[in-house]
């Protein structure tokens, strides 16, 4: 682990272009047009799957801690530990940033979530490193130069996690309910002994396809993609029931309730999703935020 190790010095050589020079140039000298951030640590996060690389800054932009750590809570606020007083981290939105981004939540005083491909426009470095990486991102922190992601508060990062795992139960059911489909319909002489129904799937439905003859593979893969389907059936009826809760506390989600073609899911859903609509500056943004 590498502790307490200056930036090279001829890290702005390293830029593809006058985007990081500028920062550097910046933060070095100071600019009467830039508003620095206030905070008297400020720390970059390189975040990867089983580690990540952290960069600790003061104001000025000395380095006073540089290192690797394992992605564990412990080994990270040990990290940090002696900086988390008047302090501001940054990292990238990634696969599965929130899992950083929850534990710096209750160690740091901000967290700013950056969007990585408009840092990338800021600041292209030829040279890539873990290290190099965080450092752009501790001095684009203390210089007010992050192009921040919105972060929906945590109750509602958890309502969307259950959203969106209705929608891939529902999906999934409907994959499963097409290879049955697709095994009846190798038996036409069969599928003419149908009757039309509302639900295939439903009572008078699942009746049809037992009356149905198939043979011996075909009736033993038909009968353990419905015992499937029966189990997804229960994942998204557990599922509907929290939704159902937490539509009852949720003035917005009523309110988009009353708007024909949207029924309780998809109220739960937009609202969520769209999280605080102050954050959209105008109607046209959401609407392309929205589709």
């Amino acid at each position: 682990m590498e502790n307490f190790k200056s930036v090279p010095q001829d890290l702005n050589r390293e830029a593809s272009g006058m985007g990081l020079s500028l920062i550097y140039e910046r933060a070095n000298r100071g600019s009467p047009n830039l508003e620095v951030h206030m905070a008297k640590y400020n720390i970059g996060v390189d975040y990867h799957k089983k580690f990540s690389h952290l960069v600790v800054k003061d104001e000025m932009g000395k380095v006073l801690r540089s290192g690797q750590v394992m992605n564990k809570k412990a080994d990270v606020n040990k990290f940090l530990k002696p900086f988390t007083n008047d302090s501001a981290a940054v990292l990238e939105s990634c696969r599965n940033w929130q899992v950083m981004h929850e534990w710096l939540e209750e160690m740091i005083d901000h967290v700013v979530l950056a969007n990585p491909y408009k840092v990338k426009a800021i600041a292209e470095a030829k040279i890539k490193t873990d290290k190099i990486d965080a450092t752009v991102l501790a001095d684009l922190l203390r210089v007010n130069m992050i192009p921040e992601c919105y972060v929906a508060p945590r109750e509602v990062r958890d309502l969307r996690t259950l959203l969106r795992q209705r929608i891939f139960f529902v999906q999934t059911r409907t994959k499963v309910k097409n290879r049955i489909v697709t095994i009846v319909d190798r038996y036409p002489e069969e599928v003419q002994k149908w009757k039309a129904v509302t639900d295939q799937f439903g009572k008078k439905g699942r009746k049809q396809i037992e009356e149905l003859c198939f043979s011996p593979m075909d009736r033993a893969l038909i009968e353990r993609e419905m015992s499937f389907i029966d189990m997804i059936n229960l994942y998204i009826k557990e599922i509907e029931d929290v939704i159902g809760e937490n539509f009852k506390e949720s003035k917005n989600a009523q309110l988009l309730k009353t708007i024909p073609g949207i029924g309780q899911f998809f109220s739960m859903l937009i609202d969520s999703e769209i999280g605080e609509i102050e954050r959209f500056k105008t109607v046209k943004k959401l609407s392309s935020y929205a589709a």
